[in-house]
């Protein structure tokens, strides 16, 4: 049985991939996208306005989704990074909750740009 479900908000490490190639591990809110088994698929957020460059969504930490997600700043959720999996051991605790309205706008962009869905 799932600890966590799609649309939850947590607090995890994920690998991150450094300008010379090389990966590291930081901890970051991810949205959860998908659970299969116990498998969680997760879209990263970050705190870096990526709009000019990447496919994702622009929240305003004091808009209503902002605060239901309780993210601490304005943040982006980044899809130009996949849909990715991560482990259950590597997710710390659960932050808060992604409003149904961003998912359904997170499938969108991912058929209009051709993103892998689990």
């Amino acid at each position: 049985m799932a600890y966590y479900n799609r649309g939850d908000v947590v607090w995890a490490i994920v690998a991150w991939e450094n300008d010379d190639g090389s990966y590291s591990w930081k901890e970051r809110p991810v949205i959860i996208y998908d659970v299969i088994g116990e498998d969680y698929y997760h879209i990263m957020i970050t705190g870096t306005d990526r709009r000019k460059t990447n496919v994702g969504i622009w929240v305003e930490k004091d808009s209503y989704e902002g605060k239901i997600m309780h993210l601490t700043k304005d943040s982006f959720i980044n899809l130009s990074n996949g849909i990715i999996k991560v482990q259950r051991s590597d997710i710390r605790k659960l932050m808060g909750f992604c409003p149904e309205k961003i998912l359904e706008r997170i499938d969108l962009l991912c058929d209009e740009n051709n993103i892998e869905r689990p």
